[in-house]
């Protein structure tokens, strides 16, 4: 569409908008809920910021951080937020739009100072201390694709192209001439190509063009960073003076919201259709400098038994022994479960027994070699019984112990069998977590327990 096609429509949508107001309180909170997530994850993402949507999602909504990720990048989320939620309040109280208030919002938004990468004047790679809440102090000039340099306002320049920015927000706002689309449009070009801070300036610029539509009672827009190429090459395009290329891009990231808040507003789903799509396409760029396809080979399986089944076994047995001197003689079971084809077609099962064995020790190396040579997606049941108690003249009893390793693949799952089926404790455990050392004391811890409560049963009888 034409800019003024834009423009047309932006207006009918926003009649529109008004015509529906007002909603239930449920209804927009719901609405500003999902514009809050979308924004947090697609403002910081086109940034560099590692965590997924769903990521994003789970650590705004119930406080839970992604394992493995930069602290950093949860304290950009969170500050980004808060940014989008101290908005509201500017808005409502109609507090004006000065560079005092930038100052602080950028505070809010990068928290602390920080060490970032940077690129001096002539090329050169650098660091620079990110300051917050202050205009830069050295130039934050960047390498294009090309290799050249594009040049953002000098710190010597910065405060009085910021006051002049300044003074012609308060002057278009007040004559009120201008499309609140190209104001806000312009707005956010003007304040990226001063770059003012030593970071966040991409983050601020789409902040506080949404203050203004906000301030205008339009819905904040989104630049989703599956759109980022096309976001930039707008920018690009103001670069060389088509601002009109730029105002219609925004414009059209306008329409899209104006759309999802009438959805919202009539009941209707707004949940993106490609949310799934956009987490997998994001996991797989994020791993894939990293991730190999296993082989099931002889070299994985004694991986697999060597760096987790041995060190699982070892804590057990290094739990479950303290009970050995208790009794007069202990025995270890092996089975394996092999399913077996009847004439009706129908597969059936049977426990085939493999060995037993009286000593931890060679029940180890027996076992690690035995799994090894076999393939993925088999079941073994093991037994442990102690038998005959030898610490009261009156109380001659054993106790048996029974657990199964089942392999799924490349994890396997350890479930521990207490008698009754749905009190079963299950524990998988994944390959390339080796000696993952918390995870076996739990379950050598829970085995122990059982054995425990055997025995003091039995003596209480």
């Amino acid at each position: 569409m034409e800019l003024n096609e834009i423009i047309e429509r932006i207006d009918i949508l926003k009649n529109e908008i008004d015509s529906l107001r007002p909603i239930s309180p449920d209804i927009e909170k719901k609405i500003w809920q999902k514009y809050r997530l979308d924004w947090n994850f697609h403002s910081n993402n086109i940034e560099g910021n590692s965590l997924t949507f769903g990521e994003t999602k789970s650590f705004l909504l119930h406080g839970i951080t992604a394992e493995g990720k930069p602290l950093k990048d949860h304290l950009d989320i969170k500050g980004h937020n808060e940014a989008i939620l101290l908005l509201d309040d500017i808005v409502k109280q109609k507090r004006p739009l000065t560079e005092t208030f930038i100052r602080e919002l950028h505070e809010v938004i990068l928290h602390e100072p920080y060490e970032n990468p940077a690129i001096t004047a002539d090329g050169k790679n650098t660091t620079r201390r990110i300051e917050i809440g202050k205009y830069k102090k050295m130039a934050n000039h960047v390498k294009t694709a090309t290799g050249e340099i594009f040049y953002f306002a000098s710190p010597e320049e910065t405060p009085a192209m910021m006051n002049d920015l300044m003074d012609w927000y308060g002057k278009v706002t007040q004559e009120k001439k201008l499309h609140p689309l190209i104001i806000a449009s312009e707005f956010h070009y003007r304040f990226v190509r001063i770059h003012p801070f030593d970071d966040g300036n991409g983050r601020m610029a789409r902040i506080l063009m949404n203050l203004i539509f906000m301030r205008f009672d339009f819905p904040p827009v989104i630049i989703k960073t599956t759109d980022k190429a096309n976001y930039f090459r707008n920018l690009q395009l103001a670069d060389g003076g088509n601002m009109d290329a730029f105002y219609s891009y925004i414009g059209e990231q306008l329409i899209l919201s104006e759309e999802l808040f009438i959805k919202g507003a009539r009941g209707e789903d707004i949940q993106d259709a490609d949310d799934v799509d956009k987490e997998i396409s994001l996991l797989k760029a994020r791993l894939q400098q990293e991730t190999h396809k296993i082989i099931f080979d002889e070299s994985t399986i004694n991986g697999i038994a060597n760096d987790s089944i041995q060190p699982l076994f070892n804590s057990i047995f290094s739990k479950l022994n303290q009970f050995d001197e208790l009794f007069n003689k202990k025995t270890l079971t092996i089975y394996q479960f092999q399913e077996t084809d009847n004439s009706s077609g129908n597969f059936n099962g049977f426990l085939a027994h493999i060995n037993t064995l009286t000593n931890s020790e060679n029940f180890l190396k027996y076992l690690i070699p035995y799994i090894s040579n076999h393939s993925t997606n088999q079941r073994y049941y093991f037994s442990i019984e102690w038998k005959d108690f030898i610490k009261t003249d009156n109380k001659l009893f054993s106790v048996i112990l029974k657990f199964q390793l089942l392999f799924q693949n490349f994890d396997f799952v350890f479930i521990i069998d207490e008698g009754k089926k749905e009190e079963n404790q299950s524990f998988k455990i994944f390959y390339h977590k080796k000696n993952d050392e918390k995870k076996f004391q739990k379950i050598a811890a829970a085995l122990a327990k059982i054995v425990l409560s055997e025995i003091e049963q039995k003596l209480d009888e």
